[in-house]
This record gives structure tokens, C-alpha cells and sequence, in this order.
């Protein structure tokens, strides 16, 4: 039997079903075990997620706002404590303030982008284990974009399966773009 639905009747079965998922998603998050490295500046707080830890979002500079504008980078702030990098950090400013972003979540260059701001110097990391004496290669992945747009806290460039396969250290970017990379 074929059903017929419209088109809207269709996105509101699959945002329910999106919606649903991501209960469950946090429920099988929850799952995980938290996993702390140490860095230069201070320890960080992952994720051990079917074998592979997980560090997203760390940073490696100071925010290149205000006076850091236009500035070579500095190193960021040390922390005390164990900050959390669970969460992919922001992405380069690449759209004009004030203007709707005209992409869509199917393309790939927009695919679940963070939100976007000048604090944007942060490194994901995806590696099978942390301090077991066992030496990897690193592979460092720098976003597409021609300088100009794209990000390294996409999910698209999630690093977990290849870290796996080939028991690698799999590192993503995040860097000034446009302008405020290149001035």
C-alpha cells in the first residue's frame, strides 16, 4: 500500500524522529567514559567513546578579537583545573554579520557548522588511546574553503572511524579565514 504524504507532513515525521534520536543519543553519550590528557596549558577532559578518546574543541590560542585582531597568534591562557572539550569549538567568521546564511545542512560546506566567532583557535582530536606508550601517526586534517570558508568542527570531518581503522591520531583545525587570516 502507498502512502501519500506532502512534503510537510514528511519533515514533521523526520524532526520527530530526529528529535527522538538525539534522546538517545545522549543517553548512549552518557554511556561513555571521560577520558583526561594533559596539555601545555593545562589538562583536558574527553571522551572515551567505543575505543576511541575523543578531545574537540581545545584550544591552541588566544581569542583574535579586540586587540588581538589582525595580530599573529598568541598562546592561549593557562587553565587551572580540567577543562571539558567535549564539544566542537566555533568556526572562523565567514558570513557577513547580519545576513541569514543562504547554505543548506545538505551541502557539504554547511554541514552542522558551530556557530561562528573570532575565538575560533581550536583543535579536535580523535586518537584509540591516550599515554599508553604506544607511538602513532599523526594525520592533521586543515578544512577545504580556499581560505575563505569551511570548518574543522564539522561533523563531516569526524575523525573516529579513521583513528580506529588506522590507528592514528586524527587532528582537525580551526583557523582565522578571510580577512581576519590574512591581513
Amino acid at each position: 500500500m502507498l502512502m501519500k504524504r506532502s512534503r510537510r507532513e514528511f519533515l514533521l515525521d523526520t524532526s520527530a524522529l530526529v528529535a527522538t534520536s538525539s534522546f538517545l543519543l545522549r543517553d548512549a553519550w552518557a554511556a561513555d567514559t571521560f577520558i583526561v590528557a594533559d596539555t601545555t596549558f593545562g589538562k583536558i577532559r574527553g571522551v572515551d567513546a567505543n575505543g576511541i578518546c575523543m578531545f574537540k574543541g581545545i584550544p591552541y590560542g588566544a581569542s583574535t578579537a579586540g586587540k588581538n585582531r589582525f595580530m599573529p597568534p598568541a598562546n592561549p591562557v593557562r587553565w587551572t583545573g580540567v577543562k571539558d572539550t567535549l564539544e566542537f569549538g566555533a568556526s572562523a567568521p565567514q558570513n557577513e554579520p547580519g545576513k541569514p546564511v543562504v547554505t543548506s545542512d545538505v551541502a557539504v560546506a554547511g554541514a552542522g557548522l558551530t556557530a561562528e566567532s573570532e575565538d575560533c583557535l581550536v583543535l579536535n582530536v580523535w586518537t584509540p588511546a591516550v599515554s599508553n606508550g604506544r607511538k602513532r601517526p599523526v594525520m592533521f586534517w586543515c578544512h577545504g574553503g580556499g581560505f575563505s570558508n569551511g570548518s574543522g568542527s564539522s561533523p563531516i570531518t569526524d575523525g573516529a572511524n579513521l583513528a580506529r581503522r588506522g590507528d592514528v591520531v586524527v587532528v582537525t583545525v580551526n583557523h582565522r579565514l578571510n580577512v581576519l587570516g590574512f591581513a
